[in-house]
């Protein structure tokens, strides 16, 4: 788990470093530039969780639960509930990439339900196959697009 370190920088430090980071995200034109940036910021570890924070994310707008989640993603009611919490207090980033990712991944697997449960059921295969194929692999990128015909 990556750590952080003791030593904080001053506060106008910190907010000059925050603001052109921000500034950066804004540069971001497509999909490539964006993989891009995401593996040069970010290890393997801190994708992984920020995978897992979004698929806990999905999961609850799907409808599982706490102990389907713990099960599926391994980890702790508390991560789950601070999502939880965040989405609760008007996570907007979470809610829509929640909704992205659902939308995307029911129309490329052909599901058309209207049906919460199954609905559930569908993201839980889903991401489990997401994950398997990434431990199997043991991919250092996540980023493929997901379009017909590339799986």
């Amino acid at each position: 788990m990556p750590k952080l370190s003791k030593h904080r920088p001053r506060t106008e430090v910190g907010d000059a470093i925050m603001n052109q980071l921000f500034r950066s995200l804004i540069r971001v034109q497509n999909e490539k530039e964006a993989a891009e940036f995401l593996n040069d910021f970010f290890t393997l570890t801190e994708k992984r969780m920020l995978a897992k924070r979004l698929a806990i994310a999905v999961l609850l707008h799907a409808g599982a639960n706490y102990k389907e989640i713990n099960a599926l993603l391994k980890v702790s009611h508390t991560t789950i509930n601070r999502v939880s919490n965040a989405i609760a207090l008007g996570g907007k980033a979470y809610q829509k990439t929640a909704d992205d990712i659902m939308n995307v991944l029911l129309r490329h697997r052909g599901s058309a339900t209207t049906n919460r449960r199954e609905e559930s059921k569908d993201m839980v295969t889903l991401i489990k196959d997401f994950f398997d194929e990434w431990d199997n692999a043991k991919l250092h990128s996540v980023y493929r697009p997901l379009t017909k015909g590339s799986r």
